[in-house]
């Protein structure tokens, strides 16, 4: 079942924008109270996602996981079921569905979702059927998606089911270790991954929401979800790195440097972090401040698609044409989205001789925007070398 990773969200901070900007007036800011309810208008009901409600499956199918047949059966056709019913299901398949999160049971109903929203199912459903089964966040698999104006760092989960079941012993002999059921299987199905508990999942959750009401200019129950993740699991900095970028695009300067440092200080591998307050110091002057967190930034650059853009725009304008493919063909691994990204290595192919490329390049970039003004420049240069060649 071939899907495109959701698993959770992380805002790209930017935070030249407002550098130089006067901090409006706001509740005193202090690390151990580190959020601006009045700021942004919070009242506790604005959360209104429970994790029993995340993980509570829709009745009918709760009664058919329940059914003394299902309950009785081996714990390897509890197994297979659980993978024919979400992944080898060719009648009633369940589509991909970016950008939205959902519990179990409207991810049931809807047959979509994406990739948390599976996990979830698949999670729950495992747990009626009395199987050994953990939620599992794989590490290195990350891939950059841009909505509107905003970029996203999405990470991925999925689902390990153990064949070493309790009090099992015919079970217990069996030489694999389980299965893992994971909807995208080329980002995560070889790796192993960091176990995550349920909380830690609602906390991804809430951190989902936050960013589709980020995505749709809705500052209060973007707070409001970013709030609830963050104490939720307290570990979890990407929703640390979220609510900085909307402290910043609001102007509060302070506040958005606690949050920062909080969640370098809660882990130190959160690039993210780290470069929002690389450049939140940057922007204020501060670049000897500056200086350690761009020491740990040039170590991990080669894993975000802006480095891979940027060498690519250089082997452009070098005339280094294969060059600059191959680092853009490494931007576009990481990316969904990203008209440029298309737009260069377009230009790159028909500069190399590979006008058929080109075009498939255009195509992708028609899809993302069609109204790319170097559209119609790029595909006129396309047809010219394609009758040269004839």
């Amino acid at each position: 079942m071939f899907l495109r990773a959701w698993g959770y969200a992380s805002v790209l901070v930017a935070m030249g924008v407002l550098g130089g900007c006067a901090s409006p007036a706001m509740t005193t800011w202090e690390p151990s109270n580190p959020w601006l309810d009045r700021e942004f208008a919070f009242a506790p009901g604005l959360v209104d996602a429970s994790e029993s409600e995340l993980f509570a499956l829709d009745p009918e199918l709760l009664a058919a996981l329940r059914s003394p047949k299902m309950q009785r059966a081996s714990a390897d056709h509890r197994i297979q079921y659980l993978v024919d019913t979400l992944v080898d299901n060719k009648q009633i398949p369940f589509i991909y569905a970016a950008g939205h999160s959902t519990g179990a049971a409207e991810t049931w109903r809807n047959r979509s979702g994406d990739c948390l929203s599976l996990t979830v199912l698949a999670y729950a459903m495992a747990q009626e059927l009395k199987l050994l089964v953990s939620m599992q966040e794989i590490n290195g698999t990350v891939v950059f998606d841009r909505r509107g104006s905003i970029d996203y760092r999405v990470g991925h989960v999925n689902v390990f089911v153990h064949r070493h079941m309790p009090n099992e012993t015919a079970i217990a002999t069996s030489l694999n270790r389980g299965v893992v059921i994971d909807f995208e299987p080329s980002y995560g199905a070889s790796r192993s991954g960091k176990s995550l508990s349920r909380q830690s999942i609602l906390a991804r959750y809430y951190n989902n929401l936050g960013a589709e009401y980020l995505a749709n200019g809705n500052s209060t129950k973007a707070y409001a979800y970013f709030k609830a993740a963050m104490q939720t699991d307290p570990g979890f900095t990407a929703a640390a790195t979220n609510m900085a970028w909307l402290y910043w695009h609001k102007g509060y300067a302070k506040a958005t440097e606690g949050v920062l440092v909080m969640a370098v200080a809660a882990n130190s591998e959160s690039d993210t972090a780290v470069r929002g307050l690389h450049r939140l110091l940057m922007a204020q002057g501060r670049t000897q401040e500056a200086q350690h967190y761009q020491a740990l930034l040039e170590a991990r650059e080669k894993q975000q698609p802006y480095y891979w853009i940027d060498q690519g725009l250089d082997q452009l304008q070098a005339r280094n044409y294969r060059r600059a493919i191959e680092s853009l063909e490494r931007a576009q691994a990481l990316t969904t989205g990203f008209s440029e990204v298309h737009r260069y290595l377009a230009v790159a192919y028909l500069q190399d001789g590979k006008p058929d490329k080109a075009q498939e390049q255009l195509t992708t970039l028609e899809q993302i925007d069609s109204h790319d003004p170097a559209l119609a420049a790029i595909n006129r240069k396309i047809m010219a070398s394609r009758k040269t060649s004839l």
